[in-house]
């Protein structure tokens, strides 16, 4: 006995290395964990906005949108109109890359992301759980390039020499096994030869493995992670779907991590030696191949799946931050589309600063036009009434006492750009945003300043007869100056206004909704306080009397 323990003496020191060596890895990460929790615990779900500091790119963000083929009712022009990428920002209080892009699909698919508000106050209920699952998420750490998104996309496309001569290596060794006892050179040559050959089989996949090693890696935390969700007691509808993909997480996470055991000894001649023999490098690696490449439409579900759990938690956070909050009521489609709110805030400016924020009440249930001088607050308030439709469909609760709107989607027109490349001017570009309105009826359209990219009169008379055809098809809400506008329009819209106070040295707004069309003009006042030279200013009322 003390022969064979001596024989094998560096065998064992080697296994108890190992042994140990994992051991103390296992207490690195629990405590690594624990650290976690108690950092989110004692900010008491303090979102990430606020407290925690998380370094996140949303380019990488919004990339994950190609995993998929969604049905996106919010276009680009509507997400940039709106400053939705900003919205997103502001409430994104998730732990993890893909908590922040389901937040950005769910809001561009514009459909419920809560069953309902009950979800938000059981998992706040259930804090040991949740701080537990938070702490996960944290940890898995952010995506900082796209090579996981084309490994869950594409698949593992490197490829390598002999890869039919690997499937098939254990009856071809079988067979040259089976010579020993025909003829012994027989035996010696093909041993030589199945050596030569898993020789440079062995290379040729050290190179392709070390090419794949980072994006193997995030697979492998990937699949980790979502074992561990699966073992929370949280009962949530997002969880129980990831259910449905236990046995795929454990296969994938048993084959990464066998696979890093073994290239992790990769110095050893050792286990050189015995890999040549075995191919079992290259049989790992092929396994781990075929099982990415059958399940790449079932691995970018699991992305937006746990980033799901993940937003579910975030917004839960969020909700219970927000000092003004409420429910939203979403109409059914069948009734006539309006809008109502009450201190209504636009949710950007409320979560970067709520003293500088101003709430509005109102009741629209007819077309609406907004008139008002220069930064009245006219593209602001329609920002805020598009804001809060996409929250109020998609979260089920906005920033403000009361608001209620109709179950459509939403189309805009507010920030247009010309396009030199394309070769588009501001009118084609408009013009063709504005089509779009026409093509989709029975819907919300907010507008700022139509068709301001032509001459006075075709713009009044254009702008009229397409704000009266889009009023009759759904539901308008547009801000203009044209003061003619609102006369050709008063039989079918509503006029509601933005004033401000001059004084001699400055012009006040309070970005309060008021009733009637605007009655006040500071574009010339603005030129006097920019020092404009008189004889320009002084012509210029001249002139504005005249007209």
């Amino acid at each position: 006995m003390k022969d064979l323990l001596l024989k094998y003496y560096d065998l064992t020191i080697m296994v108890l290395l190992f042994v140990g060596l994992y051991i103390i890895l296992k207490i690195i990460n629990y405590f690594k964990e624990k650290n976690f929790e108690k950092y989110i615990e004692s900010r008491a779900f303090i979102g990430r906005s606020e407290k925690l500091d998380i370094k996140r790119d949303y380019d990488i963000v919004m990339k994950a949108q190609e995993l998929l083929d969604f049905d996106f009712k919010v276009d680009s022009t509507t997400f940039y109109d709106l400053n939705l990428l900003d919205y997103i920002k502001r409430i994104d209080y998730s732990m993890s890359t893909m908590g922040a892009s389901s937040l950005y699909v769910r809001t561009r698919e514009a459909r419920p992301i809560l069953k309902d508000l009950d979800t938000l106050r059981y998992i706040r209920e259930n804090q040991e759980e949740t701080i537990s699952l938070m702490a996960k998420f944290l940890s898995f750490g952010e995506i900082k390039n796209k090579e996981l998104f084309t490994l869950l996309k594409n698949g593992i496309e490197a490829k390598f020499s002999f890869e039919l001569y690997v499937k098939f290596y254990p009856l071809i060794a079988t067979l040259v096994l089976g010579l020993f006892f025909v003829s012994k050179i027989s035996f010696l040559t093909g041993i030589t030869l199945i050596l030569a050959t898993n020789a440079i089989i062995t290379k040729d996949i050290s190179k392709k493995t070390q090419g794949a090693s980072k994006m193997l890696t995030m697979l492998g935390k990937f699949s980790k992670l979502g074992i561990d969700v699966l073992k929370t007691d949280l009962e949530l509808e997002s969880i129980e779907r990831l259910r449905d993909y236990k046995t795929l997480l454990k296969k994938i996470n048993r084959k990464t991590g066998s696979f890093y055991n073994k290239v992790g000894l990769d110095t050893d001649i050792f286990y050189e030696l015995i890999s040549t023999v075995t191919l079992h490098e290259a049989m790992l690696f092929l396994s781990i191949k075929d099982l990415v490449n059958e399940n790449k439409e079932n691995l970018c579900k699991l992305y937006f799946i746990l980033g799901d759990i993940d937003n579910e938690i975030a917004l839960s956070n969020l909700y219970y931050n927000l000092d003004l909050v409420c429910k939203a009521d979403v109409a059914d489609k069948t009734e006539d589309i309006s809008i109502e709110g009450e201190e209504l805030h636009n949710p950007i400016i409320y979560l970067k600063d709520k003293e500088e924020s101003v709430g509005n009440t109102f009741k629209f249930t007819k077309d609406i036009l907004l008139t008002g001088s220069n930064a009245s607050g006219k593209s602001t308030f329609l920002r805020t009434i598009g804001i809060n439709h996409l929250m109020a469909k998609t979260l089920g609760f906005v920033v403000a006492k009361k608001f209620k709107t109709t179950d459509t989607d939403i189309f805009t027109s507010i920030d247009i750009k010309d396009s030199i490349e394309e070769k588009t001017s501001y009118f084609m570009a408009e013009a063709k945003t504005i089509k779009k309105m026409i093509d989709n009826p029975g819907n919300i359209y907010l507008l700022d300043e139509v068709f301001k990219g032509t001459n006075t009169i075709d713009r009044i008379s254009a702008a009229s007869s397409t704000l009266d055809y889009l009023s009759k098809q759904g539901f308008v809400v547009a801000a203009t100056h044209d003061i003619e506008l609102t006369n050709i329009l008063e039989k079918d819209f509503c006029n509601y206004h933005f004033e401000e106070v001059v004084t001699k040295d400055e012009i006040k707004f309070d970005y309060k909704l008021k009733e009637g069309r605007a009655a006040t003009r500071n574009a010339i006042r603005i030129l006097e306080m920019y020092d404009y030279p008189e004889i320009i200013t002084k012509k210029a009322r001249e002139r504005s009397e005249e007209i």
